[in-house]
């Protein structure tokens, strides 16, 4: 990515945002239906991990493109978001370990810095994530599953309004 230029990282950026903001919106159902997925585990398996080297280059989470694929199996929200979210951790610790390799040896980075990771901030980010995904599992069985889909369209959308106008 570091040798792609800056606007048509931008673009593809945008292009990404817009496109799953949108996707997000569609009706719900509107997927091959309720248990169909069993029969797709090898297209499954491939987009899933397609989906790290995307969300990297785009420098978003994998949750963004997992989501929106995921939901078009009309799955309920929360298995969607946990299946997301395991894949995630799978791809953090690859994304991790090509931080640290990149970074490996170069001078002028910050005390507690192991290669690009900065270790205080890693260990603050993990503990709030492990303290908030409780309250995030109870806060997603109350809530129906449109409000959600909802909020993640905007965000997306509004993501990509933001990006494109600092061209």
């Amino acid at each position: 990515v570091r040798f792609l230029p800056v606007q048509a990282l931008r673009l593809y950026i945008t292009a990404i945002l817009v496109l799953l903001g949108l996707w997000s919106l569609r009706p719900h159902g509107s997927g091959p239906g309720r248990g169909t997925w069993q029969a797709h585990r090898t297209e499954i398996g491939a987009v899933l991990f397609a989906i790290g080297p995307a969300s990297s280059a785009a420098g978003i989470a994998s949750g963004v493109f997992a989501i929106p694929y995921l939901s078009r199996f009309d799955l309920p929200l929360r298995t969607v978001i946990g299946t997301s979210t395991a894949g995630a951790a799978l791809y953090s610790v690859f994304g991790m370990l090509g931080y640290v390799s990149a970074g490996w040896g170069l001078e002028g980075l910050p005390a507690w810095s192991l290669g690009f990771v900065y270790l205080p901030a890693f260990a603050l980010m993990s503990a709030v994530g492990a303290l908030c995904a409780p309250l995030g599992v109870r806060l997603a069985g109350r809530v129906a599953d449109s409000l959600p889909r909802r909020m993640v369209a905007v965000f997306l959308l509004g993501a990509a309004v933001v990006i494109a106008l600092q061209a």
